[in-house]
């Protein structure tokens, strides 16, 4: 069975929380990292959408029904 979106969010979370404590930074320098990550996360998340939008799209084309 696959672990829910719930469950992937908090275990998520939790992994990140781990990661960060282990470095032992100081926050500037954590936030300085964690910043870093920002645009890949939102270019990463704009992609999904997309490829979401066209297969929706498409599968509502398949069915016959336009949008």
């Amino acid at each position: 069975m696959e672990k829910g979106i719930n469950l992937r969010i908090q275990e998520a979370k939790e992994d990140i929380a781990a990661a960060i404590n282990k470095a032992q930074l100081p926050p500037g320098i954590l936030l300085m990292i964690l910043n870093e990550f920002v645009p890949q996360v939102q270019a990463q998340n704009a992609i999904a959408i997309a490829n979401e939008r066209k297969a929706y799209e498409e599968g509502e084309k398949k069915d016959g029904i336009q949008v």
